[in-house]
This record gives C-alpha cells, structure tokens and sequence, in this order.
C-alpha cells in the first residue's frame, strides 16, 4: 500500500519524503530497467533506498518504433536522472518518481536565468553517430541535458580538432562544462558549445604552417574527394589524392602546403611522400 507517512528508518528516507511533500527534485542514478505492471521502468537507488519512474513520465522520447524507445531507456543505465517523488511504499522500501515533472520545473527556472556567454554544467546524454558517403560511421554530434531542457552539440562544436575515435569525448553520463553561443526562448532551443572552452589553435597555426613549405602530418581520413592530414591537434589540411599509390588512416606523410586560408580555416596541401605505414 502506498503511504505518505511512516517511521523513518534510513539516511535517504528523508530526502525522499522532502521530495514527495514539497516536490524538490532530487538526483540519483539510473541502475536498472524493470517492468512494472507491464510497463518498462527506471530504476533508481540511493544508500539501498530504490526507486522506479515509469516509461510514461521517464522524460523520453516516446516517438519512433519499440526497439528505438527501449535502446534511449538502457541508454540512461549508470547515468544521473532528476526526478520528483510522487508515492511511497515504506513497506517494501520503495517509491515513484516522475522525471518529466523534475525536467519541467527545471526548464522553467533555467529559461528564467539563462544568457548567451555564460557558462553552465551539462549532462551527455547520447552520442549520435552517422554513415557518411563512404559507408562508414562518423560523429554526428551529442544530446546534452542542461537543468531539464535536451540540447544537440553538433560534432563541430565539440573539439577543434577532427574526432576519430569517439572514445576521446565526453561519454554518456559525464557532467562537463559548456559555453551558451545563443538563446532562443520562443522555440525552446539553446545553443552549445564544447570547444569555446578551450584554446584555439588556429591564430597559432596561421603563422606556424607557411605556404609551400613542407611538414610531417598524420593521414586521419580518406574520402572521395581527398585525403585528410592532422598537422596537430585541431589543425587538419586536405590533399588531392596521390597520382599513384594509397594511403590509408594512421600513415605518416609530408605535406606541402599549397594554400592557408585563416577566414575559411582550411589549409590545403599535396602529399609529397609517405613516411611510415601505419
């Protein structure tokens, strides 16, 4: 049976009760997926203390076929989720919570506060990856959580420098820093950025990298229309194909710079040689 009051027993009680008087949300982490009454649900635990919220009021998007809604519920497993408390069963030491009434009181204070140049702690949610034209999978970009409100950080916006090995970002469930480019409050979007929070390489490598001189890259990929080359972090040049001969990701290579475009950020170049196969 479902009580609103009972002898407190455990550190974590009160909170939870706190939460169910005066709906304060509060923020556990996602342990589990469980079916109640026929229904997918979240679990959530706290000092042994557990706690479902149920697919209907789990803050997900509910849009698309069965296999997709099910892959966005195991995605949050070991991730932080807010929620309200909305029953208590003491008896088996357990509660419900609804996490799209956290998400709504959470938005409505952010849209309250939130300016462009500030900058704000956000959760990852999901990254989204995408084929290109050559069949293989690239970085599309993120879903964010920032205080209620999902944001997508596209893949431009995460690292200055080109991401191959999405290993190398933020992953599902860490809390990171984020630059606010722009609010739009009418259509309930914010813009992100990652990379506004770190420096620039490119005023640096205008005058580092001089055309028709030659420098040792790393070929970081290969397309239809030409090959990429990481000079550094964050600084790639684009080459024309070799007229004769491959190169493949890893190789070493010189590069000649045939042309620095500091307005466009492009740096375009020609393999001269390939140094070392990867």
């Amino acid at each position: 049976m479902l009580v609103a009051n009972k002898e407190l027993t455990n550190d974590v009680w009160p909170e939870v009760y706190a939460s169910r008087q005066t709906r304060s949300v509060l923020t556990w982490p996602v342990t589990g997926v469980e079916k109640h009454n026929d229904q997918l649900c979240l679990v959530v635990t706290q000092d042994q203390i557990k706690g479902i919220i149920p697919l209907e009021v789990s803050g997900i998007n509910l849009i698309g076929d069965g296999q997709m809604i099910k892959n966005r519920v195991m995605g949050l497993i070991g991730q932080p989720v807010s929620f309200i408390v909305t029953k208590i069963d003491k008896e088996n030491d357990l509660f419900v919570g609804d996490r799209a009434a956290a998400m709504k009181a959470q938005s409505e204070r952010l849209w309250e506060t939130i300016k462009p140049e500030q900058v704000r702690q956000v959760i990852v949610r999901r990254i989204i990856r995408q084929r290109n034209q050559e069949g293989n999978l690239s970085l599309k970009g993120m879903f964010v959580e920032l205080e209620g409100v999902e944001c997508f950080i596209p893949a431009h916006e995460i690292s200055h420098a080109w991401i191959e090995d999405i290993s190398t970002i933020p992953q599902p469930g860490d809390v990171v820093e984020a630059y606010v480019q722009k609010v739009e409050p009418e259509n309930q979007r914010i813009f992100l950025s990652l990379k506004a929070l770190t420096e620039d390489p490119w005023p640096a490598a205008v005058k580092k990298y001089v055309k028709n001189s030659i420098y040792v890259g790393t070929v970081n990929g290969v397309a239809d229309y030409g090959i990429f080359v990481s000079l550094e972090p964050g600084i790639n040049a684009l080459c024309h194909h070799m007229k004769s001969g491959r190169v493949n990701k890893g190789d070493r290579v010189a590069v000649a710079i045939t042309k620095v475009d500091p307005e466009e950020r492009k740096i375009s170049g020609a393999i001269t040689r390939v140094l070392r196969r990867q």
